[in-house]
């Protein structure tokens, strides 16, 4: 399978049959290349390079494995090439240059895996680099939006703090929701009037649900959406039981949901705080669509030509989940 990069709106996405695939590769590597891209054009020089150059090697060959399967063998590479390294006293050890590839391979694995374990080795050798005054803004900015990719908002903001001179979003406040009961919360809901997300608790277990993988960015997403705000007989099945379900990214761009879904009141996003939030999902490609029925999926299709030709695809589903009415 064969995908097309493509770039929009600060993302990088990969296009295949109607879909876009929020290229987790091309983020990474276009990143990380801020921090020494001279040394991926020389021959490998220590232990450190040469073990992200396989940890590097394990994502580009599982790419196009299914989203578990590629981060579970990113998981286990990382394991196997990094983590022993990654003590204080192999980082007081450490060279420069190790360093910069330590924080090359714990920025992907924390990317991709959203463990606990990566995210903690990250911090470990940025503060050994910024012990010796060796880190770039281009590190911390990455490290920065790892923190926003584990919702680590307070954390965030600290750091933004001490260093102000990034240029990066601005953390949202985290507010206090209705449907907030203590951390089982899957989504945030983006308040229209500040710059804050509100906890959402779906109840998934019960009932039928529609849950759609998209983003205001994805031009696939928006024709889905367009079609569904304009479309009376689908505008009405989606009411109620239907979730716009931005997948979990290292960048919120709070701005552009916020403005889409001020303008689209039938097709608001919430954003996606875990992906272990929700295991009944298998790929945050967009857009994806998912049947649920107490908690099971009961279908799931991805794609959405631009010129609608999935209509007859979403009907097939709708009347699968009884949300349409019969014929008389």
């Amino acid at each position: 399978m064969q995908y097309e990069a493509t770039i929009s709106g600060g993302l990088v996405f990969l296009e295949k049959d109607n879909v876009r695939k929020f290229s987790l590769y091309f983020i990474v590597i276009a990143t990380l290349a801020f921090f020494f891209p001279c040394h991926t054009l020389s021959k490998p020089r220590n232990t450190a390079e040469i073990e992200y150059n396989s940890l590097h090697a394990t994502e580009r060959s599982t790419f196009r494995l299914s989203e578990v399967e590629q981060r579970n063998a990113i998981s286990q590479a990382y394991e196997q090439g990094f983590r022993q390294k990654l003590s204080d006293t192999h980082l007081r050890s450490a060279s420069d240059d190790d360093l910069i590839w330590f924080i090359k391979a714990a920025s992907l694995a924390s990317v991709y895996s959203r463990q606990p374990l990566p995210l903690q080795d990250l911090r470990l050798i940025l503060s050994e680099s910024e012990r010796r005054g060796i880190t770039t803004d281009d590190q911390r900015t990455t490290f920065y939006r790892v923190l926003i990719g584990y919702r680590q908002f307070d954390e965030a903001r600290d750091y933004l703090d001490k260093h102000p001179s990034l240029d990066v979003e601005q953390p949202p406040a985290i507010g206090v929701s209705t449907e907030s009961e203590n951390g089982k919360e899957q989504a945030y809901v983006v308040d229209q009037e500040q710059h804050r997300l509100l906890p959402h608790l779906f109840h998934l277990s019960e009932g039928t649900h529609l849950i759609v993988i998209s983003h205001p960015l994805c031009a696939f997403s928006r024709s889905a959406m367009e079609t569904v705000e304009t479309d009376p007989e689908l505008s009405q099945a989606f009411d109620g039981v239907a979730t716009w379900l931005t997948p979990v990214d290292t960048r919120l761009h709070f701005n552009k949901v916020q403005t889409w879904n001020r303008d689209h009141p039938k097709t608001q996003v919430v954003i996606a705080r875990h992906r272990q939030d929700w295991p009944m999902i298998d790929s945050w490609a967009t857009p994806n669509f998912y049947l649920l029925r107490n908690g099971e999926v009961l279908d799931h299709f991805s794609g959405w030509p631009r010129d609608g030709s999935n209509r007859e695809r979403l009907i097939q589903m709708l009347n699968r989940g009884s949300l349409l009415p019969r014929p008389q």
